[in-house]
């Protein structure tokens, strides 16, 4: 018989395997690891979505290659660990909602090597802790927000482009400038400008006609966009400028 106020053993187990069932046909992709960052679900919505069938990954902690193609923590490791300071390394946008069991939600781009194509994720990875407040699972949950980032981007550019030259425009210029100047003022560095001219374009343009200077103009902007080009940013470096 089962002492007051406690729940029998049998009701436990049964509750336990529904959940695991409910987990498995839930239509959101959904992943659980143990303390040991091992996956012990993998429902059929995350074999949808990545590809990976859950035989692949459960028991294991190779869930990151799901995502990536080189080993690094997925959110639901950073919360098993406890280690909302490294989120800016890895995700280009995050929030930690607390601990004691808030857990992490985070977006970025995973180049998802079973489907051989990017997907922009939603990531949301919380912690599960027994009675006695020791962890005992993660479980994430992912959305594809690709289509809709896509679409963003899209946007963003048509707002920030120059339909002519597809250099940016006055308004990236705008913005760009703001932002270049501000961070010239914390690092205390100094800021260059470069301004180019087309010599004799009027001329050139009034003799040979606009189509003719327009394809000048294009093959002007080639040149800038293929030379003025800042070296690509370390991941060590962009967490440093996020956590000023």
């Amino acid at each position: 018989m089962a002492k007051p106020g406690k729940t029998p053993a049998k009701t436990v187990d049964v509750a336990d395997s529904y959940a695991v069932r409910l987990m498995q046909h839930l239509v959101v992709p959904t992943f659980v690891i143990d303390p040991k960052r091992r996956v012990v679900i993998w429902n059929r919505a995350c074999e949808r979505l990545t590809g990976v069938a859950a035989s692949e990954v459960i028991g294991t902690n190779k869930h990151w290659q799901a995502f990536y193609e080189t080993r690094r923590p997925c959110l639901a490791d950073l919360v098993a660990l406890d280690r909302p300071e490294q989120l800016p390394a890895f995700y280009s946008e995050y929030a930690a909602r607390g601990h004691n069991g808030l857990g992490f939600s985070a977006e970025n781009w995973c180049v998802m090597p079973k489907l051989g194509s990017q997907l922009y994720l939603a990531i949301d990875a919380g912690p599960i802790h027994d009675e006695a407040g020791h962890l005992i699972a993660v479980v994430e949950t992912l959305r594809d927000l690709a289509d809709q980032k896509r679409a963003e981007m899209a946007l963003k550019e048509l707002a920030t482009k120059d339909g002519l030259t597809g250099l940016s425009n006055r308004r990236a210029f705008d913005q760009m400038l703001m932002s270049e100047w501000a961070r010239a003022q914390r690092t205390q560095k100094p800021m260059a400008l470069l301004f180019v001219d087309v010599d004799h374009f009027k001329l050139f343009n009034d003799r040979h006609g606009h189509q003719s200077g327009d394809e000048c103009l294009r093959a002007v902007a080639s040149v800038v966009s293929r030379y003025a080009v800042r070296p690509p940013i370390s991941p060590a470096v962009r967490a440093a400028r996020n956590s000023r």
